[in-house]
């Protein structure tokens, strides 16, 4: 195709570079930098889902011809591969590059192929971002860990503790789910079911007591996510753990 042989084989062109003609060809940028934003956290879904907008604009556009979807593609793979170089990614075949090259998508015969394609590197550009993510975020979930030991009757919301420790929230999320098994919140939640089985024991504190001691302003909300997690109400479950104790 065109911008093949004028870049060169396996050559990574800048978006600058490629001229539109106005009254054919209508770049989408905000699809793209969706994409290229998406991916800045490792997202490779949401990023997909923007290449997915990008490629229904092209299928459904009045002007489609292979010129057209050369270019679109091509200018969306040098966008990728600059994104990828900016976070430090190296682009080629050596074990750990990230494998991306002009020649290969201009080959692709139609543009299932292409969208293909660039989907793989896509999730190639994701791993290789969480990847790094992980590596410097390797402690982080211990140290939050520790953190919630401490202050699970404060308000330690998702967010509160992205802001705190400077970890994405989705990604801190993934985070937990694979050192532990279980996301943030459910961790959250599991520790104060945990305190709350400890207080209910004392038959002088209220179970609105209770609530607020672990982090929970709503008594009522508290005794329905008790009952949830635990399978008893908090008045139930303090009755069965004095039964217990009387029988011992």
């Amino acid at each position: 195709m065109e911008y093949r042989l004028l870049q060169g084989e396996g050559a990574v062109i800048a978006i600058e570079e490629i001229t539109f003609s106005q009254d054919r060809l209508v770049y989408p940028t905000e699809e793209e930098q969706a994409m290229l934003h998406s991916l800045d956290t490792g997202n490779a879904e949401e990023a997909k889902k923007h290449l997915q907008k990008i490629f229904e604009g092209i299928s459904t556009s009045k002007n489609t011809t292979p010129q057209f979807i050369s270019t679109i593609c091509t200018a969306i793979g040098a966008a990728l591969a600059h994104s990828a170089v900016s976070h430090g990614i190296s682009i080629g075949n050596r074990k750990g590059d990230l494998s991306f090259s002009i020649r290969e998508l201009n080959e692709k015969k139609s543009l299932g192929e292409m969208r293909q394609y660039l989907e793989e590197v896509i999730s190639d550009f994701a791993d290789h971002i969480l990847q790094e993510q992980e590596i410097q975020h390797r402690g982080v979930v211990g140290e939050i860990q520790k953190y919630v030991e401490e202050h699970y009757m404060e308000n330690i919301s998702l967010e509160f503790i992205e802001k705190k420790f400077f970890v994405n929230a989705s990604y801190l999320s993934f985070l937990f789910k694979k050192k532990i098994g279980v996301n943030y919140i459910d961790y959250l939640t599991e520790i104060r079911m945990q305190k709350a089985k400890q207080l209910l024991a004392r038959p002088k504190l209220k179970i609105y007591e209770v609530s607020e001691k672990v982090g929970y302003n709503s008594s009522r909300y508290f005794s329905q996510l008790f009952e949830k997690k635990v399978g008893l109400t908090p008045t139930q479950y303090r009755n069965q753990a004095l039964n217990e104790k009387e029988t011992e």
